[in-house]
């Protein structure tokens, strides 16, 4: 059974993807990031805030404002001219570089 953190890791992988590939989900992403994330399956803990931030690599959160900051680095380079998007986890963000 994977735990918590690694299936959350995997399910943003697949968010950045969509968000690489879809403008308007980016943009709803940007805008409202905790509903987004709700309806794209993570369950996050009542009370938590979220921030995304466009262009941004590494995660934190700051426990005194419960507060979780996750990046949305840039889309990677396609790789002989073929983005590997799709519905494999990115592997080129700290926040999931573990879970494949």
């Amino acid at each position: 059974m994977e735990s918590t953190d690694k299936v959350l890791s995997k399910q943003y992988g697949l968010v950045l993807n969509k968000a690489w590939s879809d403008e308007g989900f980016k943009k709803a992403l940007l805008a409202n990031p905790k509903q987004v994330l709700a309806d794209e399956g993570m369950e996050l803990p009542d009370g938590l805030e979220v921030s995304i931030i466009d262009g941004q690599d590494v995660q934190s959160y700051d426990s005194s404002k419960n507060l979780l900051t996750l990046p949305l680095p840039k889309a990677p380079a396609p790789i002989h001219g073929v983005h590997v998007l799709a519905d494999a986890c990115c592997c080129c963000c700290p926040c999931c570089s573990c879970c494949c």
